[in-house]
């Protein structure tokens, strides 16, 4: 992806924004192919779960390896046939059992006795399972990442793990063993030591089918062909069919943060910059001190430097979290003048590990500058949140040249789509909407006084008194219909124009009889304001 494309991929759809290049996946998935000749390639769909960027890998032929049942959806979604998708993780549940047998998934990692428990009250005779082992070592990577470490959540001990496949033999669905040593794997010697700890389980277990070597490959650059050269000896010497999980190795590097430069805060021993995406948007940083190259979009000989920290995907310790000093990005057309100090690239939050990188070269960065944070495909938006009310990012897709939506930026009312209504008055809402958000809230005592207090007139306030003891008026008889009657109790309303504003009057019907709400509204300059509750009566005959 070039510079031109990306900056067109800013204008169309604004900042921050994830941008994943096609091209680069297919690539990364024709290495892996040529590497490990023979293996089924399960992607991990935790990396990055985006429906075309899924599609895409489907269609090149790749296998999907899912944890939950929303991943399990996405996978079928996106095209992976059920019998091509490895179901592992640890934390199967009956109903996940249950859905993965009921659509044909064709292979299960048990990671506990008590998944394994799981499974065997499940109706899933087509399901065959590989049983994972902790193999105890150390894998070399930063702690978060370490799977295989004896202390680690994941896999079973030696012991455990026999008679978990002892028993799934005896099933007749014992397919083989699986180890997973971490993320973030360079030494090639690790795949070594995997063979090892399986070595003892293949020569106990006859007939096996399967071996699954999970995945890890360092980004960027592992030595792939020295990773399988032990691990497809061991598989042809034990004669099963190695499996492999990658899921970084595959998106990691198609993928670049598009983010756009607030301000620059010269004040003070550092330089920060002020970026509108942050931890909200891209985690890593702040979570495992990772480090990801930053550029000014416009500047594709810049670079971050050399080494892994500036090539920016590993954990790494201390003051350079985002790469070494001298990790340069060029100046962008139009910047201020250079400035060669190192800056903090920080996000728009307010947290101190609300940063993107520290002791970066962006030379002569200034407000508006479009910066690239590359390597960012995978766990990026994967890990991305709606922390302080953040609006995760759009995300494109690029190929040949061209982009496309991939899925929409957020808004505000995405973060409260799935929460209960809220009935407090919004300018410009109508008479009717006012009073259908009221009943709305009003599903339980608690919430309707509060949606009565938050939606009353300054002058009813006083009168309807404390919250909580609101709360218990609408636990009594008198209010009590009032809880769970919803919007489409409203049978009437009424509007019409006083001397200082508008007032309206709805007639709500319960199982127990009417309720009238009245509400007035005044102008709020040139804008229409708020219709406000001044009034909330049981409608009695006659009066």
């Amino acid at each position: 992806m070039n510079d031109a494309l990306l900056a067109a991929v800013a204008a169309a759809h604004g900042t921050p924004t994830y941008v994943y290049d096609l091209d680069t996946v297919t690539d990364r998935f024709r290495r892996v192919e040529r590497a490990f000749p023979g293996a089924r390639v399960h992607y991990a769909v935790k990396a990055n779960a985006l429906g075309p960027l899924l599609a895409h890998l489907a269609a090149l032929g790749a296998h999907a390896e899912a944890l939950t049942l929303g991943e399990l959806e996405r996978a079928l979604r996106a095209g992976f046939a059920p019998e091509h998708v490895v179901l592992g993780g640890p934390g199967h549940t009956p109903d996940l059992a249950r859905r993965a047998a009921e659509v044909g998934v064709g292979l299960v990692s048990l990671d506990s006795v008590g998944a394994w428990e799981v499974w065997r009250e499940v109706a899933a005779p087509a399901t065959r399972f590989l049983v994972r082992l902790n193999p105890g070592f150390d894998p070399r990577t930063h702690e978060h990442l370490a799977t295989g470490a004896a202390e680690s959540k994941f896999g079973l001990p030696e012991g455990e793990a026999v008679a978990v496949a002892e028993e799934a033999a005896a099933s007749g669905r014992l397919a083989g063993f699986h180890v997973h040593a971490g993320s973030m794997i360079s030494d090639p010697e690790v795949a070594r030591l995997v063979t090892e700890a399986l070595e003892p389980l293949y020569r106990r277990f006859a007939g096996l089918e399967l071996v699954d070597f999970g995945g890890g490959f360092a980004v960027p650059g592992p030595d792939l062909e020295a990773f399988a050269a032990p691990l497809l000896a061991f598989a042809e010497r034990h004669g099963v069919t190695p499996v492999i999980e990658p899921g970084r190795y595959l998106v990691a590097e198609s993928g670049v943060l598009l983010t756009r430069v607030l301000h620059v805060k010269e004040g003070g021993p550092v330089r920060h910059v002020i970026a509108d995406a942050g931890m909200a948007d891209l985690l890593r940083p702040a979570l495992y001190g990772a480090a990801h190259p930053v550029r000014v979009v416009g500047t594709e000989a810049g670079s971050a430097g050399g080494g892994q920290a500036a090539a920016g995907v590993g954990p790494v310790s201390g003051r350079t979290a985002s790469g070494p000093r001298g990790a340069t990005a060029g100046r962008a057309p139009g910047s201020p003048a250079a400035d060669d100090r190192p800056v903090d690239l920080d996000g728009p939050l307010c947290e101190n590990a609300d940063r993107l990188g520290r002791d970066v070269r962006l030379e002569g960065v200034g407000a508006g500058a479009l910066l690239a944070v590359a390597v960012a495909g995978a766990y990026g938006f994967a890990m991305a949140s709606n922390y302080a009310s953040s609006l995760r990012p759009a995300q494109v897709v690029a190929s040949g040249g061209g982009f496309t939506l991939a899925s929409r930026r957020e808004e505000p009312a995405d973060l409260w789509r799935l929460e209960a209504p809220v009935g407090a008055p919004r300018p410009g809402a109508s008479a009717r909407e006012t009073v259908a958000g009221l009943l709305a809230s009003m599903d339980s005592p608690a919430r309707a006084a509060a949606a009565l207090l938050t939606g009353a007139a300054d002058h009813l306030r006083p009168r309807l008194g404390r919250l909580e003891d609101l709360a218990r008026a609408f636990g009594n008889e008198l209010y009590r219909p009032l809880i769970g009657v919803g919007a489409d109790a409203i049978r009437e309303l009424d509007e019409r124009v006083a001397d200082h504003g508008e007032v309206a009057r709805a007639v709500v019907a319960t199982p127990e009889g009417d309720f009238v709400v009245t509400l007035a509204r005044r102008p709020a300059g040139d804008r229409p304001g708020r219709w406000l509750v001044t009034g909330l009566a049981r409608d009695l005959p006659g009066a």
